[in-house]
């Protein structure tokens, strides 16, 4: 493990500790969530990429209580402190080892800005929603983890939706060829 990922994960171990130990680590052993393991740069296909290392559990939906079924239906994922929770299973899928990329984004956010990362985190959806824009797409750190994970940053596709964007790839890349 280098250094940098050591002291981040020291850094970020206040908010860590307690989503551990009143979030997940319960809901662990209700049944509702499963460890999968220790992912990062190694467990993924780019191996240039900064992303941080970091334990991921899944959802067990259907284990789980209603409520959370239903709270899970809107999400694919979040980081808690430097740990991650994602609705499927890496490797599952191309959209869940997206998930994965943006979730282990915010966990290196979390490594770079310690227990001010969370605070961090409300202040810039507040400012976006002052601003009369949506508190989740215009978060400056939700922008940069669907970066990362090459997801829709811009606000007008992210609304039109992912079928819009797709029809404009399509036009980019019959643009692009090369006669």
């Amino acid at each position: 493990m280098k250094l940098r990922t050591i002291l981040g994960i020291v850094f970020a171990s206040p908010v860590t500790l307690v989503t551990l130990l009143f979030y997940i680590l319960p809901f662990t052993a209700l049944g509702w969530y499963k460890y999968a393991g220790w992912y990062g740069v190694d467990r993924l296909a780019n191996p240039s990429s900064p992303l941080a290392l970091a334990p991921v559990w899944t959802v067990q939906l259907e284990r789980s209580p209603g409520w959370l079924v239903k709270y899970w239906a809107k999400w694919g994922g979040h980081c808690v402190g430097t740990a991650v929770v994602v609705k499927n299973e890496p490797g599952s899928s191309k959209k869940a080892d997206i998930t994965l990329v943006h979730e282990l984004h915010h966990v290196d956010q979390m490594h770079r800005f310690g227990f001010f990362q969370p605070v961090l985190y409300v202040l810039s959806s507040l400012c976006a929603k002052v601003a009369g824009e949506d508190a989740y797409i215009m978060n400056v750190f939700e922008m940069s983890a669907r970066r990362v994970a090459g997801q829709i940053v811009d606000p007008q596709s992210f609304a039109s939706g992912y079928g819009m964007c797709k029809v404009h790839a399509q036009q980019q890349a019959s643009n692009n060829k090369v006669p």
